[in-house]
């Protein structure tokens, strides 16, 4: 396939960022494991998590939000971000 110089320059990017893919895939689950299980929602230093019955998902914020903010229907979870930093 060195043919095509699509497949020379989207070849060259995935080996470039392989690495950090592997980095923040890895990062991704250090974050899922630290929200408690009884809470719905986790927002600091510019990362949200949110779980659904589902699936527990983490992204980025928009910019203008608090940096630290705690939502969650359960007592009991309402200290995490504020006891683990």
């Amino acid at each position: 396939m060195s043919f095509s110089n699509a497949w020379a320059e989207f070849a060259g990017s995935f080996r470039l960022t392989r690495a950090a893919f592997l980095e923040h895939e890895k990062t991704k689950a250090e974050l899922k494991s630290l929200m408690p299980e009884d809470a719905k929602e986790a927002i600091g230093h510019g990362v949200r998590a949110r779980r659904s019955k589902s699936a527990l998902s983490v992204s980025t914020c928009l910019r203008g939000r608090p940096l630290m903010q705690r939502c969650s229907e359960t007592i009991g979870a309402e200290n995490f971000l504020t006891s683990n930093i």
